[in-house]
């Protein structure tokens, strides 16, 4: 597993994170806490419903995270000595499952579009050579 900037990580424990830049601590991926499993979560994955973490996107919200994470998970706080900062990595020991956005989008492409979400979704994705971009739009989150 070579970690990449915006890949995300699943823990063991259920909480998802989102892989923040190339260089990670040893036996670490510095990712900062996206999504938690709750019961009354928005998004769900089977049986499983989960809460962003995030109001929006911002240093300060992503330090609002590390509340939770002190008082739950505290092995996720890391005390970078090249950065001199408390940083959210998730040891490599933890790590259930990885996940390739880049890689899963590519897939969807391949297998074709089978569902007008899909369809609709994908089509505003574009590949030129090996440099692949995502045009901005509005996207409904996916039916359940």
């Amino acid at each position: 597993m070579k970690p990449k900037d915006r890949d995300m990580v699943e823990t063991r424990d259920g909480l998802m994170f989102v892989v923040v830049g190339y260089l990670h601590p040893p036996g670490r991926v510095t990712a900062y806490l996206k999504y938690v499993p709750t019961a009354e979560g928005k998004w769900g994955r089977g049986d499983t419903r989960y809460t962003r973490t995030l109001r929006y996107y911002h240093v300060t919200q992503v330090e609002n995270t590390y509340g939770y994470l002190r008082e739950n998970h505290p092995d996720y706080l890391y005390d970078c000595p090249v950065r001199n900062i408390t940083v959210s990595c998730v040891p490599l020991s933890d790590v259930k499952r990885y996940y390739h956005p880049v890689e899963r989008i590519d897939s969807l492409i391949r297998e074709g579009h089978r569902t007008p979400w899909r369809r609709s979704w994908l089509g505003s994705w574009s590949t030129s050579g090996s440099m692949q971009t995502l045009k901005t739009r509005s996207v409904s989150p996916a039916p359940s």
